[in-house]
């Protein structure tokens, strides 16, 4: 029997509400989202300087979080209840930014279901298929940083494969047991060269970037 061991297990599995009362202008907000987003791990949901509400989902420790906002004098109190926004999946915002930019060769190649990579690599470039879920809070800060990468290369492009739903249905899609039955977690990264070999595979972003930059030992 498969069992899927998630790589970090101390993630939030989805978005908490924090009332800042000290967010009451627009500068504020801009000051505060500036500072979160030193944090890699953090991914700022949705935010509101009117209503002195903010909406994170990623990988951090709380009481962290608080004690890293208050050394600039912002208060973070948890607050009950779901985010006042609709929540984006993984991908949603590069997705519709791909669709208006030809040069950035990226696309969701699969919402759970079975797919083949052979068929889905870029001629002539590196492909990286990046496995990820919502819930997965170090999957929005890697799948930011090969957002950030592309637009540095020309040479690469992207296969999103977005596992829908809570920890347990993203684990029970049918792509799970296709190509994820040695992954440890979340993420997984496969990466294919322009010859159409596999140059790695993994859950190391920082591993993945070395192999694309030919730094690896």
């Amino acid at each position: 029997m498969f069992v899927f061991l998630p790589l970090f297990s101390n993630l939030a599995l989805a978005a908490e509400l924090f009332s800042v009362p000290e967010m009451t202008c627009e500068p504020c907000e801009t000051e505060i989202k500036e500072r979160l987003k030193l944090q890699s791990t953090i991914s700022i949901v949705g935010s509101s300087y009117q209503e002195t509400w903010i909406c994170l989902d990623g990988e951090y420790d709380s009481e962290q979080l608080k004690e890293f906002m208050g050394d600039v004098g912002y208060t973070f109190l948890p607050q009950e209840g779901e985010c006042p926004v609709e929540q984006k999946h993984l991908w949603a915002d590069f997705e519709e930014e791909a669709k208006g930019n030809p040069k950035l060769d990226f696309q969701i190649v699969s919402t759970g279901e079975r797919f083949k990579m052979k068929r889905e690599l870029s001629k002539g470039k590196f492909t990286v298929f990046d496995f990820g879920a919502d819930w997965c809070g170090i999957c929005h800060s890697t799948a930011k940083q090969l957002q950030d990468l592309m637009g540095e290369r020309d040479d690469l492009a992207v296969r999103a494969i977005h596992l829908p739903g809570n920890e347990d249905a993203s684990f029970a899609h049918p792509v799970v047991f296709q190509y994820l039955y040695e992954a440890p977690g979340l993420p997984w990264f496969v990466l294919y060269g322009p010859d159409k070999k596999k140059l790695y595979e993994g859950h190391s972003y920082d591993d993945l970037l070395s192999v694309l930059t030919g730094d690896q030992p």
